[in-house]
């Protein structure tokens, strides 16, 4: 997996009301991401475990999950990944790690069935353009020049 750049300066507000869930145990970076994502217009969600997140999911659905690798305590954001992406309900919802971890540790990101990941630290551009892969909106797509293709405005994904 390469990381591509992003030659964008652009960062598009979604027309669709979508809701994200994010897992991270740093009450800072919790309130960063909810900030970004507010910025977005997308709804953010945020809870400090993976246990708090599995309370949730049994309440609710989402649009995607966005989830810190390394949480302090209880399950960890792989645990929690991988619990998820075998709840039938949830299967199907984009899952990407936000985390600092370096790039050889992807493929077992992967194995356990995550769709992305966002590298700390990260950049509201780079959010954007991970959420623009999994939130559809054509706009997006006629955006893309002739040649480019959607992995390479794309921050991670897998």
């Amino acid at each position: 997996m390469k990381r591509a750049e992003v030659d964008t300066p652009d960062i598009r507000k979604y027309s669709k009301e979508y809701t994200v869930l994010v897992v991270e145990d740093v009450l800072e970076e919790r309130k960063l991401l909810n900030d970004m994502l507010k910025e977005l217009g997308v709804t953010c969600l945020s809870v400090a475990s993976g246990e708090a997140a599995l309370n949730l999911l049994k309440q609710r659905t989402v649009d995607m999950m966005l989830l810190d690798i390394a949480l302090g305590h209880g399950i960890s954001g792989l645990e929690l990944g991988y619990r998820v992406k075998r709840d039938p309900r949830h299967k199907e919802t984009p899952i990407a790690a936000v985390t600092a971890y370096s790039e050889d540790k992807m493929t077992a990101l992967q194995e356990i069935g995550f769709d992305g990941y966002l590298p700390k630290p990260y950049t509201l551009l780079q959010l954007n353009e991970l959420l623009n892969v999994y939130f559809w909106e054509p706009e997006f797509f006629e955006s893309l020049s002739e040649n480019e293709t959607v992995s390479e405005r794309n921050v991670e994904h897998f």
